[in-house]
């Protein structure tokens, strides 16, 4: 179950326009190639992250430190 929460906020934090770099440190991840992992699975779920217009955002940092989804 930890797995799949891990999984789950990683994915959502960077489609929500979340710092790879600070995914990297809330997740513990040492090598920042286990954290593009995270990345790449946004990416193929919601498709380019700056198409969601998220990216580096104001918003999208807010959505990623509230949760919600508009």
């Amino acid at each position: 179950m930890y797995a799949s929460m891990k999984h789950t906020f990683a994915t959502n934090a960077i489609a929500a326009g979340g710092a790879e770099s600070d995914l990297k440190a809330y997740l513990g991840h040492k090598d920042a190639k286990s954290t593009r992992w995270y990345v790449l699975t946004a990416q193929q779920r919601y498709g380019s992250i700056q198409s969601l217009g998220l990216a580096g955002s104001k918003k999208g940092a807010d959505r990623a430190q509230t949760g919600s989804s508009g």
